[in-house]
This record gives structure tokens, sequence and C-alpha cells, in this order.
């Protein structure tokens, strides 16, 4: 599993006002002067992975490799109806990183990664 790179705090984006909705799944604030990028690699109710649309991963890691962004994020959450809960968080480029070698698959919303338990967002369970 990769060593979270993790700066900021970020679980409590989905009621913090700072945080604006863009698309489906990306958001972004100003914190502290600090530009941040984030999307969402979610999880809804009878699923066992992260979903992470492929598009909004590349854009973030994109926008913070040229310098519209100071930091981008991944942020693991399971999705209830319209309510988000925050699981978990990783820098975009250390996740974008081991994702490269796994096959996309394609959704209503475009590409997209399941993103593997021995990548990131392991199951909180005790064995």
């Amino acid at each position: 599993m990769l060593q979270r790179e993790i700066q900021r705090d970020l679980s409590a984006m989905f009621s913090d006002n700072r945080f604006q909705r863009h698309g489906r799944y990306r958001y972004s604030a100003t914190i502290d002067g600090e530009k941040i990028g984030v999307v969402l690699a979610t999880k809804s109710q009878g699923y066992n992975n992260f979903a992470l649309n492929k598009a909004d991963l590349d854009r973030v890691v994109t926008a913070t490799g040229d310098g519209r962004l100071d930091a981008g994020f991944v942020v693991a959450a399971t999705v209830n109806g319209d309510s988000m809960n925050f699981i978990d968080q990783i820098s975009a480029d250390v996740l974008a990183d081991p994702l490269r070698g796994e096959q996309p698959r394609t959704g209503k919303f475009g590409e997209f990664y399941l993103i593997p338990e021995r990548i990131a967002f392991p199951a909180d369970e005790p064995f």
C-alpha cells in the first residue's frame, strides 16, 4: 500500500463552505493562501471498491504540475444519496503513479479506475 502524503486534513471538506464543487466529483478551495484541488474516489452502497474518474484525476495532477494548484488530493468518500462521508485522503500525485499500471473501465461518466485495496483506501476491517 502507498504511503500517504497528508499535508492538510480534508476530513471536514463536505461541511467547509470554502470548498466549491465543480462538476460531479471535483472540488477546489483556497485555504491559508494555498490553492487546493480535490477529486473524489467514491464508493456507493453495494460496491466494494472506490471508483475514481480518470479525467478528473488527470485534471488535478496536470493542474498541480503546471502550478494552477498548490496541492491536489484524492478523497475517498462513501455516497448515500446526496450525502457524502469522508473516509480517507491521499495526494493525487502519489495515487496517479501506480494507477498508470491499472486498466481503466468505461462507464456512463467516462473512463474510471476501480482502486484496488493494495494501492489505496483499504477496507476498515480488523483482519
